[in-house]
C-alpha cells in the first residue's frame, strides 16, 4: 500500500533518460538473445520496399520473435498460475506495463513486480488507507492524475492505474536518486532503502528470471547459429545496431498470437 505521505506532489517529472527494458534484460543475463536482437536490429535497419511489396521476414526475425513470444508467454502463465488471474486480464496488465514501461522508460517487470507486491494482480484491491486497484493508488490525493483517464472511477482500470501509478513511481525515484529510493519513497518511507523497496526488486528479478528461462533450447539454438553466421565472418561483420524497439513493443502482441495459436483459454 502506498501511504499518502509519499503522494502529496503532483507536480509531473519528466521521465529520466533510461536504458530501454530490452537492454536493462539483455545485460541482466539475456546474453544469448542478444546475439538474435542483433540479427533482427540488422535486417529491420534495411531499406523500406514498396507499401505493395512488404518485404518477407527473414528467419532471423521469425525466430527472435518465436524466442519473445515464448518469454512473454511464460511470464503471463507464472502470473495466472501464481496469482490464479484469468490470463485475459493478464495479459491487459502486461500488455499495459509494457506500453507504459516503454513510453516513460521504466522496466515493465518493475511495473509488475508492485503489482504483485500491492495487489496480487487483483484490479479491485482496496485497502482501509484508501488505496485502490492494481498499483495501490491513493485517489483522494491524486485525483488530478485521473483526469486525463475520464475521473477517479478509472482507478480500477488497469491501463489508468498503470499509468497513474508509474506516474507517481517515476516522481519517487526522480526525488529520492535512486530506484531503491524510489521503491521506499512510494510505499512511504523515509530514507533511500527498505524491506518493501527489496520484495518488490526480489520480485521482479523473479519475473526477469521466468521470462528468461522460457524457450532455453530456442535460445540455444539461435546463439548457435548466430556463431556461425555473417556475424563472425571477418570479410562481412555486421555492426550492432541498438536493441529493436519492435521487438520490445511487439511483445505482448506476440505472445497472444502465440496463445491463440494454441488455442489457449482462460483459467
Amino acid at each position: 500500500m502506498v501511504d499518502a505521505s509519499s503522494r502529496l506532489h503532483d507536480a509531473a517529472r519528466p521521465a529520466a533518460t533510461s536504458l530501454s527494458f530490452t537492454q536493462r534484460w539483455l545485460r541482466a543475463g539475456g546474453w544469448a538473445l542478444s546475439s538474435c536482437l542483433m540479427i533482427l536490429g540488422a535486417h529491420t535497419a534495411v531499406a523500406e520496399e514498396p507499401a505493395t511489396a512488404p518485404p518477407k521476414l527473414s528467419d532471423d526475425v521469425v525466430q527472435a520473435e518465436k524466442m519473445m513470444a515464448e518469454q512473454m508467454v511464460s511470464l503471463q502463465q507464472y502470473i495466472v498460475d501464481t496469482y490464479r488471474v484469468p490470463l485475459q486480464s493478464v495479459q491487459t496488465m502486461v500488455e499495459s506495463a509494457w506500453a507504459v514501461g516503454e513510453s516513460m522508460g521504466l522496466d515493465p517487470l518493475l511495473l509488475l513486480a508492485v503489482m504483485a507486491i500491492e495487489s496480487s494482480f487483483n484490479v479491485k484491491a482496496e485497502s482501509h488507507m484508501g488505496a485502490q486497484g492494481l498499483m495501490q493508488v491513493m485517489t483522494r490525493i491524486h485525483r488530478k492524475r485521473f483526469e486525463p483517464h475520464g475521473g477517479v472511477q478509472a482507478v480500477f482500470q488497469p491501463e489508468a492505474n498503470i499509468a497513474v501509478g508509474a506516474q507517481i513511481l517515476q516522481e519517487c525515484i526522480d526525488r529520492r536518486g535512486s530506484l531503491l529510493g524510489g521503491l521506499t519513497c512510494y510505499v512511504g518511507a523515509a530514507g533511500t532503502r527498505s524491506a518493501y523497496g527489496n520484495k518488490v526488486l526480489a520480485k521482479r528479478d523473479k519475473l526477469r528470471k521466468v521470462a528468461l528461462e522460457a524457450g532455453e533450447e530456442l535460445i540455444l539454438l539461435a546463439s548457435t547459429e548466430a556463431s556461425q553466421s555473417d556475424l563472425h565472418d571477418e570479410d562481412h561483420v555486421i555492426e550492432a545496431p541498438p536493441i529493436s524497439r519492435f521487438v520490445e513493443a511487439d511483445a505482448p502482441r506476440l505472445a497472444r498470437a502465440l496463445l491463440n495459436e494454441r488455442g489457449a483459454v482462460d483459467l
